[in-house]
């Protein structure tokens, strides 16, 4: 067949080569799209995540797909091994989808984080599974890194020539868009596009690049005069900070750790950034720098293990408290290797994160969940609240600070892993209570059933902070008779946002200041209706300080009008922090519900 204009026989070219030679991976690429778009069209996608777990599974099975082909093709040309391996993909991704539970939890993400850098590093490290080829690898990964930067100029491009072009219909042309449509379009280029132009410029035989001997310029100087420069400063700061603990022996602050990685991670980017040039005379400095970096991450490390153990012996494990330990021994492995030798297998870093990923994949949950559960029955016992691994009925409760600690876990255990790791402690069949409880509301049920009265929020000072977290139950209808229309929505910050009410259009201003709530309502650009909240805020506090409690009920309501229309306010959640004895709403997040009858 000929083509008109070469390009378009080129472009059918490259499509039909990414096709054949990565079709698993685009097909994953594709169906992920496809989920993307429709779940983008939906009004409430938390409720039912079908697509977002298509989305999830499609992008795993889409990197170990690309890691499979690069690695088959340096193995074996015998096409049977390579449509087996691709088969046994197709079940795992099946069953992964299977696997997640009807809500997903902050333990699927964590998971899926970890198979979407283990996917990163497969696809980095699949053709150089032997020994060698330290240099090949380096030019490869280079290869897909400003591939991968190409991809995304050319797909911004041309995402913002179509945006234009449709502006231009509905500007000239009066032809209605919908701003879905503009998404929906960048989805469309950013998963299948963007995708298949990427694996259109992944080398085919990665082995051969071991010749190569190109060496960006832009990347030496960028690593230079831009990262190492950012990096010194980063230690400077952090080693300072140790010398401050060492003075005043005081613990450091936990966020410490994060800064810590980021400095290691960084600083192992930038010498992999300048890995093939280190050996001429005028670069010296690059084996010195790297010697020196190393040397200095050990003290730091030092500064990290304390930092997360003194966490982890005071609460226990968590997913992100054990990835920040497991993170800080890995790096241990890493310096003392790269202290100890040439430092020339640059291999080891992603090969070694590969173990340590699948590792923690494997047992990471399971000590958490276990940790968290021994916290939890180590208070029960002290508080003689456990007769056979069960929570037994009290009359009296526990002093404040325990029921608080007791209410944190089973909240930490419910909302990050379920209702299953929760229901050891109690006689009673979680499973019944509704699947789609908020936490507040699951954990006020199961500690009442046992007679024990949630502790969500203390302070030891007077004049401390307390922070608050109110929801209306989970199982609360709202009574909309007598009204029109229902509108929901959270406020973080202050704004004005428009909706159209049938034939009517209306828009809505929520303002936020440090001691006053607002909320102006107009209808069809008439008169305006203004509706305080501080009242309303201020009664529902002065409850929940009264008796602790964290529902909010259906009398908290505050009732409006104007000759155009009547509106029914209810405050369905609150959080934030208040300091006592004042009130500053600026840190507060508000969800309210506004029930409008539009007067005839």
């Amino acid at each position: 067949m000929k083509f008109p204009f070469p390009f378009l026989h080129s472009l059918l070219v490259n499509f039909t080569n990414v096709l054949t030679r990565f079709p698993l991976a685009m097909l994953y690429a594709f169906t992920g799209t496809y989920a993307a778009i429709l779940e983008a069209h939906l009004t409430d996608p938390w409720s039912h995540p079908f697509w977002i777990k298509v989305i999830l599974c499609c992008e795993i099975g889409m990197l170990f797909a690309i890691a499979i082909s690069t690695f088959m093709e340096t193995v074996s040309k015998r096409k049977g091994y390579l449509m087996g391996s691709r088969i046994v993909l197709l079940l795992l991704t099946t069953a992964y989808f299977f696997s997640f539970p009807d809500k997903l939890l902050p333990t699927d993400w964590y998971r899926f984080i970890l198979l979407a850098a283990l996917g990163h590093l497969l696809v980095a490290c699949a053709p150089f599974h032997g020994k060698g080829h330290i240099n090949g690898f380096w030019h490869y990964n280079k290869s897909l890194f400003l591939r991968f930067l190409t991809a995304v100029l050319y797909s911004a491009v041309i995402f913002a020539g179509i945006c234009a072009a449709m502006m231009a219909l509905t500007n000239l042309f009066d032809i209605a868009i919908n701003n879905n449509t503009y998404f929906s379009v960048w989805l469309l280029i950013a998963g299948a596009f963007n995708t298949c132009f990427f694996l259109a410029g992944i080398p085919k035989d990665p082995l051969s690049l071991d010749k190569e001997d190109l060496y960006p310029a832009g990347l030496k100087i960028f690593t230079q005069f831009v990262l190492i420069p950012l990096l010194s400063i980063y230690v400077i700061i952090l080693l300072a900070y140790e010398l401050k603990i060492l003075a005043q022996w005081d613990l450091p602050r936990g966020w410490v750790a994060n800064l810590l990685i980021a400095f290691a991670v960084f600083g192992i980017l930038s010498l992999l950034l300048v890995f093939p040039v280190r050996n001429i005379s005028k670069n010296k400095w690059i084996t010195l720098y790297s010697k020196a970096f190393y040397w200095i991450l050990l003290p730091l490390l030092a500064l990290l293990f304390i930092a997360i153990g003194t966490r982890i012996k005071n609460y226990g494990f968590t997913e992100e408290r054990f990835w920040v330990a497991t993170i800080g021994i890995w790096l241990v492995f890493t310096a003392a290797y790269f202290i100890s030798t040439s430092g020339e297998n640059i291999k080891i870093i992603p090969s070694s994160l590969i173990v340590v990923i699948v590792i923690v994949l494997v047992i990471m949950t399971p000590i958490c969940i276990k940790s968290q559960q021994n916290r939890l029955t180590h208070l029960l016992q002290e508080q003689h609240l456990l007769k056979d691994g069960k929570i037994i009925t009290v009359n009296g409760q526990p002093n404040p600070h325990d029921s608080h600690k007791i209410t944190s876990i089973v909240q930490y255990l419910y909302a990050t892993y379920g209702k299953s790791a929760v229901q050891p402690f109690f006689n009673k069949d979680l499973d019944q209570l509704p699947a789609s409880m908020k936490t507040y509301a699951f954990t006020d049920t199961v500690l009442n059933s046992v007679g024990i009265e949630p502790v969500y929020f203390i302070s030891d000072s007077a004049t401390g902070p307390l922070y608050i977290s109110l929801y209306r139950e989970d199982n609360k209808t709202i009574n909309i008779t007598g009204y029109d229309y229902l509108i929901s929505r959270t406020y973080h910050v202050q704004g004005k946002e428009n909706y159209q009410l049938g034939k009517h259009s209306a828009s809505i201003t929520f303002d936020k200041s440090r001691a006053h709530l607002t909320v102006t309502i107009q209808l069809d650009r008439q008169d305006n209706l203004h509706i305080p909240l501080d009242a309303l805020i201020g009664r529902l506090l002065s409850r929940h300080r009264a008796d602790g409690s964290t529902t909010i009920q259906d009398s908290n309501f505050v009732i409006a009008e104007n000759n155009q229309m009547q509106v029914k306010l209810m405050i369905s959640s609150l959080n934030g922090t208040l300091k006592k004895g004042s009130i500053d709403y600026t840190g507060m997040n508000i969800g309210l519900s506004y029930l409008i009858r539009i007067k005839k």
